[in-house]
C-alpha cells in the first residue's frame, strides 16, 4: 500500500520553458538567443549551482561575468527563473486531493534562487510535506544517496513510495532504491498510474 507520493518539479509541477529562458537573458545582455544557449552550454555552473558547489553570490557573480552584464539579486533571480512558465502541470486540487491520505515530497534537482522563486510563484509548492533538493542534499537525481533522502523525507518503507518523474533514468534509478514509480507525461495519465495502484483522491 502507497503511503507517500514523490513528486519532481520541473515538467511535472511547473513547466520549463528553456526558449523563453534565452530570451529574456538575450533581452537583457543584447546577445542573441543562440549565443545564450552556447555560453551556458560550455560552462559547468548549472550543475555546480544544483549540487550545492556553489553559494547563490558566487554563482551570480560567474553569470554576470559570463554575459557582460550586473544586476540585482532581485532582477538576477528573475533572470535565472524565466524558464518557468503557466499553469502548472498537476492542479493544486488534484494535490490537495492526495495530501488527505498521502504524505507528498518534493524530490528535485533544483538551486537556491529557483526554488525561492517557485515558492514565491507557485502556491501549490507549500502542499508538499517535505523537500529533498539537490542544492541542500549535496546530491543530485539519479545518484542513489539523493532517492535514500528521499526514502527518509517519506517516513516510510521505500516499497510504500511512489515516485513521478518526467526523466526515465530517475525513475530507474528511484525503482533500484526500492521505490515505485512511472515517467509523468500529464496529470490525466499519472492519476491513471496512481488509481491503479488503488490511490483514492480525497477523504
Amino acid at each position: 500500500m502507497l503511503k507517500t507520493i514523490i513528486f519532481d518539479l520541473g515538467n511535472v509541477i511547473v513547466p520549463l520553458d528553456f526558449p523563453a529562458g534565452y530570451q529574456a537573458w538575450s533581452e537583457a545582455t543584447g546577445l542573441a538567443p543562440a549565443e545564450i544557449q552556447r555560453r551556458l552550454s560550455s560552462v559547468d555552473l548549472y550543475r555546480a549551482y544544483e549540487a550545492g558547489e556553489m553559494s547563490t553570490p558566487v554563482f551570480q557573480e560567474a553569470m554576470q561575468g559570463l554575459f557582460g552584464i550586473e544586476v540585482s539579486e532581485s532582477r538576477f533571480m528573475d533572470l535565472w527563473s524565466s524558464i518557468f512558465a503557466v499553469p502548472t502541470l498537476v492542479d493544486a486540487q488534484t494535490l490537495i486531493g492526495l495530501k488527505q491520505r498521502y504524505r507528498l515530497v518534493l524530490l528535485s534537482n533544483t538551486n537556491d534562487l529557483h526554488f525561492r522563486f517557485i515558492r514565491r510563484n507557485y502556491p501549490v509548492a507549500e502542499l508538499f510535506d517535505a523537500y529533498v533538493l539537490s542544492y541542500e542534499v549535496g546530491l543530485m537525481k539519479p545518484e542513489p544517496g539523493i532517492y535514500r533522502a528521499a526514502i527518509e523525507a517519506s517516513r516510510c518503507a521505500a516499497s510504500e513510495c511512489f515516485f513521478t518523474d518526467d526523466l526515465a533514468a530517475n525513475i530507474e534509478a528511484a525503482r533500484l532504491a526500492g521505490m515505485d514509480g512511472e515517467v509523468f507525461t500529464d496529470e490525466g495519465s499519472l492519476l491513471g498510474q496512481l488509481r491503479a495502484r488503488g490511490v483514492v483522491l480525497g477523504g
